[in-house]
């Protein structure tokens, strides 16, 4: 076991936490409840993280005092002075514009703060050698917990005991549940899907790696005024600028040349003023932006910041998903290709694969349109299975006197035997297909294969297009923006 690192007191300071030695519980004992009660008093403690976003107060002091806002307030004062209440309407833009930004910033931040990839929920962890059931901000480093199917992981830390599989798709955007064994990371807001395990949450609180995603999407690093705004606002600095030896030679004309007295000297000063100041175009922006928030909305589109509008409408490249978004999430089995049909055939394809998805649970789309495709299979005794995972891409189970039976990408079943059978499976990548191989082996285990891989059959599998699909891309190809395909399959595949 590698030894624990203490925590760097600059990193306790940092987090409002003193510094306290690693205690390093075993799996069937856990913390002792003094050492959990020192640990929380401490501040290591499974708190939930608090919301960097601007307070009420900040977001209304923004939006008022601004520059923009200033110019009006020295003209509207100038009036008062002179006892002119009547020509003050030209406030009424001042207030709409602050309104729409701080109605608009305060409704983001509201949802905003709900954000969190953590939910609220019970716990077992091991105290004292015992099973307790606490609230998951009651747990505190190095806890030991216990998790099972269903459970969502609270903090970061190693497995120590058992096995389990988790999704980690609300992190990583992964659908493929990932194997953990003793010493695999696991990390906080992913879900044990299947299997038992006891791990020790190291990572607690702000250091957890969902607390650090959650804080990173509530942050809020300041206006970040889009081009046109700032192009606006050094308009008004001019503007403001200018007007100063303006408007004192114009007050000078009509109160010294003209003789019209104080009052309305002032009053004809700031009017003809107030007519230099692009007021309309300020409001008539704040207005357009506020009604394309309102639209996104409408369309289940949060806007942090009214400005980031004119930074979509600046985008050029845009990076999508293949599946689930260019085509449809559902997976169906399109055509089984027999390799080598004499010692093979499509009735034996079909009892293997129907004893193979009988044995190993269908925890992917791919798997679950297969297992759709042959749902009865022989009940043949096994040896065990291999779950699928990302490194790997492929399945496997062992069967008595069988051997291994595998399904999975054929460049990962076959490695550099592969390029002899490249010309089978290119066609259909061409098509947009995605090809697995169905091979047998004398055994397999995680992330190996033993003895000679024989190639058995292709499994021809199809997402279909989304029915609106190519008339967003086309959209988007149409306003200049180029789309990036991200994907883990075949880059044929995703070409097609």
């Amino acid at each position: 076991m590698k030894p624990h690192r203490k925590a760097a007191p600059a990193e306790a300071a940092a987090a409002g936490r003193q510094e306290m030695p690693r205690c390093a519980p075993k799996a069937d004992s856990g913390l002792s409840s003094a050492q959990a009660q020192a640990l929380a008093e401490a501040g290591w403690d499974n708190r939930p993280v608090e919301s960097p976003t601007k307070s009420d107060k900040q977001i209304i002091r923004e939006n008022i005092f601004t520059y923009f806002n200033l110019i009006f307030v020295v003209l509207a004062v100038c009036l008062l002075l002179v006892g002119d209440w009547k020509d003050m309407t030209f406030l009424l833009i001042v207030a709409a514009n602050a309104v729409i930004g701080i109605v608009q910033q305060l409704r983001s931040k509201r949802t905003i703060e709900k954000l969190s990839l953590l939910s609220a929920a019970k716990v077992r962890v091991i105290r004292d050698g015992k099973v307790r059931e606490l609230p998951v901000d009651q747990l505190v480093r190095e806890d030991v917990v216990e998790l099972t199917a269903g459970c969502q992981i609270p903090a970061d830390g190693p497995v120590l005991t058992g096995q389990v599989q988790v999704n980690e798709a609300l992190i990583t955007g992964e659908a493929d549940a990932v194997t953990k064994e003793p010493g695999d990371q696991l990390l906080s807001g992913s879900f044990a899907i299947s299997g038992k395990c006891r791990a020790r949450m190291d990572q607690v609180g702000a250091d957890s790696y969902a607390s650090k995603l959650t804080l990173a999407a509530k942050k809020d690093d300041g206006p970040g005024k889009s081009e046109m705004m700032r192009s606006l606002d050094r308009l008004i600095r001019f503007i403001g600028i200018v007007l100063i030896p303006i408007g004192a030679a114009l007050f000078y004309n009509q109160f010294v040349n003209q003789d019209l007295g104080l009052r309305q000297s002032v009053v004809s000063t700031v009017a003809a003023l107030i007519g230099m100041i692009p007021e309309g175009l300020f409001l008539l922006t704040s207005v357009a932006l506020a009604v394309s928030v309102v639209r996104l909305a409408q369309n289940r589109t949060l806007i942090h910041e009214m400005n980031a509008i004119e930074t979509l409408a600046r985008v050029d490249v845009l990076c999508v998903d293949k599946t689930g978004t260019v085509t449809s999430p559902q997976m169906q089995v399109r055509e089984v290709v027999p390799l080598d049909p004499e010692s093979c055939s499509e009735t034996d394809i079909t009892d293997i694969l129907g004893a193979f998805y009988r044995v190993l649970d269908p925890d992917n789309d791919t798997a679950k349109a297969i297992a759709d495709k042959f749902p009865r299979g022989p009940g043949w005794p096994d040896r065990g299975a291999v779950p699928f995972t990302s490194a790997t891409k492929w399945s496997a189970v062992n069967f008595l006197d069988r051997g291994a039976y595998v399904v999975g990408a054929p460049e990962y079943i076959l490695g550099q035997d592969f390029a002899a059978l490249e010309k089978r499976t290119a066609p259909y990548a061409a098509q947009g297909c995605r090809v697995l191989l169905l091979a047998q082996c004398d055994g397999a285990e995680i992330g190996r294969l033993h003895g000679v891989v024989i190639p058995l059959a292709l499994l021809v599998l199809e997402n279909p297009i989304r029915p609106n699909a190519p008339k967003v891309f086309d959209y988007f190809h149409t306003q200049g923006v180029d789309v990036k395909v991200i994907s883990g399959d075949n880059p044929v595949t995703v070409s097609a």
